[in-house]
């Protein structure tokens, strides 16, 4: 960052990305046609007197968008998951609480999506305006991007704003860009005036532009009501399966724990099948016999743990008030009830055929497993061996099938009910708890 922005920020104690905003918008901080593009920000042109003065006469600005009420790590993670193509819930319940419309937090992240070596924000627009007014910043929401059919590239659309001098200015950038004239060619005279008359003619259009969404902001913050948006506190970590949201200046989270629960489910079910498979004589089974059932209980309860989460969390979010008063009855209870309360023929909720009969056995293990009585049990005799109670009750048949099982449940039951199968069930390319499935 240059010098002089710095110096500027530390002197009006204002954050160095506003005061690099306010000269890439006011100030005469470029050098035209020296490189390979039609400009090149070169802030030392201007003194540190005209920057504070433009620092102090300007208070809006047209940056991309900014951030608030989640840590920047968080921010960072999510948005890398999804150009990706990761598995993650989404960040916030509302659009608001984590892309501020009004008074922003101060715990805020600016964003901008090209460097300014790569795009100079000044020829394009934006969605948001920001407003730094009496040491508070705000942003709003003041344009939309559409698509225009007929051509490949959109517009910005304002229903606060004309945008239409603005938007006869890109056939004009483009002209600009598609006959670009390098400086060592003939001709680059004249086109770098050409250049330095379309930022002439810009700046006519955008400061008009600029003085009259101020105007905007004054009318939208005289119109709203209490800032319920702006929590004092900074915020936290969020795991992949959090989302939060934000309410009357109180950050609260939420878990999705049903993926959690479903990679727990998979990992230790492999962990007990590669245990077991590695057995060989009676004294290693003896060894690692405690460490095999650890891994098939922990499996089945976590395994159970899921659906349960995925039932409640489908009753909760379309059922609520009905769904708060039937918590404490049984899963397969509560599923016959979410047919029914979704139109459905609850018949469909089959629990004598696959994957529901599965589904069944699982739970009745689980149950077991929970409300665990220590007592003897005889043994059983078998044509594959002799086998005590807690073989039979997490036997390596069905410990090695039922996650698969589990998956193939919740796909039915979303199937059933017109629902879209989550997208944490799917395994995605490049995400480690592949491995434990053994994918």
């Amino acid at each position: 960052m240059s010098d002089i922005i710095e110096r500027v920020s530390d002197k009006l104690k204002i954050p160095r990305w506003w005061v690099k905003a306010i000269a890439i918008e006011y100030t005469e901080c470029r050098d035209y046609v020296t490189r390979d593009k039609i400009w090149t920000f070169n802030f030392n042109k201007i003194t540190q007197e005209e920057l504070e003065k433009a620092v102090s006469e300007h208070k809006v600005i047209l940056h991309d968008f900014l951030f608030h009420n989640v840590h920047p790590a968080v921010l960072q993670n999510r948005m890398i998951d999804r150009m990706a193509g990761g598995v993650t819930v989404p960040l916030a319940e509302h659009s608001a609480d984590v892309i501020p419309e009004g008074l922003v937090s101060k715990h805020y992240i600016p964003f901008q999506a090209n460097p300014i070596n790569v795009e100079d924000p000044k020829l394009g627009f934006s969605t948001h305006c920001q407003v730094f007014d009496n040491g508070h910043l705000y942003q709003w929401e003041i344009a939309k991007f559409v698509h225009v059919e007929g051509r490949r590239y959109g517009k910005f659309t304002s229903d606060y704003v004309n945008l239409e001098p603005f938007e006869e200015m890109q056939s004009k950038l483009r002209d600009l860009m598609n006959n670009f004239v390098k400086p060592s060619e003939i001709g680059h005279e004249g086109y770098k005036a050409r250049v330095e008359a379309y930022y002439k003619q810009l700046d006519d259009i955008r400061r008009p532009i600029l003085k009259e969404l101020l105007q905007v902001h004054h009318k939208k913050l005289a119109s709203v009501g209490e800032h319920s948006k702006v929590p004092k506190y900074q915020p936290s970590i969020l795991s992949h399966f959090e989302r939060f949201t934000v309410k009357n200046n109180d950050i609260q989270t939420k878990l999705y724990a049903e993926p959690i629960f479903y990679r727990g489910c998979w990992y230790h079910a492999k962990r007990a099948e590669k245990l077991y498979s590695s057995l060989r004589k009676d004294h290693e089974t003896v060894d690692k016999l405690d460490l095999v059932y650890q891994e098939r209980a922990t499996a089945i309860i976590l395994g159970v743990a899921c659906f349960e989460a995925f039932i409640n969390g489908l009753g909760f979010d379309n059922y609520p008030e009905i769904w708060k008063h039937i918590e404490q009855i049984s899963i397969m209870k509560k599923c016959s009830i979410y047919f029914e309360l979704s139109g459905k023929d609850s018949s469909l909720f089959n629990t004598g055929i696959e994957p529901y009969l599965s589904l069944k056995e699982l739970i009745k293990k689980r149950d077991e497993l929970i409300h665990f009585k220590r007592k003897y049990h005889p043994i059983s005799h078998e044509i594959s061996g002799v086998k005590t109670h807690i073989e039979k009750l997490l036997p390596h048949e069905f410990i090695r099938i039922f996650p698969e099982k589990l998956k193939e449940s919740i796909e039915r039951f979303c199937r059933d009910n017109d629902l879209n199968v989550p997208n944490w069930l799917v395994p995605q390319p490049n995400l480690q708890w592949m491995e434990f499935m053994g994918k």
